[in-house]
């Protein structure tokens, strides 16, 4: 399982980016821009010989991204860490705030406790969120406005040496505008008149054998998930089913193979902003999570990530998506790939600034840049 150092750091730098961009996960998981070095602990996070809420660290980290949903800005997380005892992974209490050049924002309060042992592990996100983006339809940019507030809850338990098991629940009010003209002639799940409340539950999966959830080199890790999602406002449901999976190989001392293969379905009437999406659902880089949007969704990726210093790294990766209505209609798909460079932001753990230029098989070259590997 992953050290609980690792996930300290993770937690404080990618967690606090706690914006989960309503719309998409474009950030992944979840993006040119000037890279500012963060400003790291007050306390040590990694000292593990105090535990409980009283021995714990402040982290402040202003973290640079850019992705093609909502242009480039900046997010700022303030986060406490503690160990409830040295098996229990990291709890969190985090605030988050983000802006972006293209006038999207969000706020957000984000909590997680481990129990003892590990045998528990609670969360809570609650985030408000005013976003400018671009849905691509039929070659068209149709610019939208989403505004909304975000709930989730979620408590997992584990029920054996690499599982566990969870229930999750989420709710969404939330409101989409645009003054494009086309924007109307979509379908009825896309332009949500009126808004849209969502209240969802589902069971939650994880097996997980990676020797780091920051940088593996060796294992593979499950994630698996079924909501059900009742629209509180004027009726209707969907079922929604995603899974993620990763495998990570050592190819050299300095060098590791990751994969990603990534499945999701939807049933009929899911609100766009909720269908499967290949750079949505699967956090693969190459399009805007917008442009494939569909009932339906596989894909595959896979990266080469090399290391020539304790600070500088790259990585080459390419990846593949297709969406449409079932599993034996996959009619729009894409593939991308690309480079990127590696900069390190802590001597301690191995998290990173990752600068990533990709190019499509559309022609298009986007520029990401975000903290941490996208898997």
């Amino acid at each position: 399982m992953p050290n609980t150092a690792a996930k300290s750091s993770r937690i404080a730098l990618l967690g606090l980016l706690l914006i989960g961009f309503i719309a998409s996960t474009a950030s992944a998981d979840s993006q040119g821009t000037l890279i500012a070095e963060p400003v790291e602990t007050v306390t040590d996070p990694d000292n593990t010989e105090a535990f409980g809420f009283g021995n714990g660290s402040v982290i402040v980290a202003p973290i640079p991204f850019s992705n093609p949903l909502i242009g480039t800005g900046l997010a700022l997380g303030a986060g406490y860490l503690f160990q409830v005892d040295e098996n229990a992974n990291t709890s969190l209490i985090g605030v988050g705030t983000m802006r972006s050049d293209n006038g999207s924002e969000a706020h957000g309060l984000s909590f997680r406790l481990s129990t003892p042992g590990n045998n528990w592990d609670l969360s809570a996100t609650f985030a408000d969120a005013a976003l400018n983006y671009d849905l691509i339809s039929g070659g068209l940019a149709i610019p939208l406005r989403q505004t909304g507030s975000f709930a989730r809850l979620e408590a997992s338990k584990k029920v054996a040496e690499h599982w566990s098991v969870g229930l999750q629940l989420k709710y969404l009010d939330t409101d989409i505008t645009s003054g494009n003209i086309s924007f109307g002639g979509l379908p009825t799940n896309f332009t949500l008149f009126g808004g849209l409340q969502t209240a969802s539950v589902g069971i939650v999966a994880q097996r997980d054998t990676r020797d780091s959830d920051i940088y593996p080199t060796t294992g593979n890790n499950l994630d698996l998930s079924v909501l059900y999602n009742e629209i509180t406002s004027g009726g209707g449901n969907y079922t929604k089913i995603a899974a993620l999976y990763g495998a990570y190989r050592p190819i050299s001392e300095d060098g590791v193979l990751a994969i990603r293969l990534a499945g999701c379905g939807t049933a009929d009437g899911a609100p766009f902003y909720d269908l499967c999406s290949v750079g949505g659902t699967d956090a693969m880089r190459g399009f805007n999570p917008t442009q494939f949007l569909d009932d339906r969704l596989l894909s595959a990726q896979a990266e080469y990530r090399h290391k020539f210093t304790q600070r500088f790294g790259m990585v080459a990766f390419a990846g593949y998506g297709a969406v449409g209505d079932s599993f034996g209609s996959l009619d729009e798909s894409g593939y991308a790939g690309g480079i990127g460079l590696r900069v390190a932001v802590s001597k301690k753990v191995p998290v990173n600034f990752a600068i990533d230029a990709s190019h499509n098989n559309d022609g298009e070259s986007l520029i990401y840049i975000s903290v941490g590997e996208r898997f």
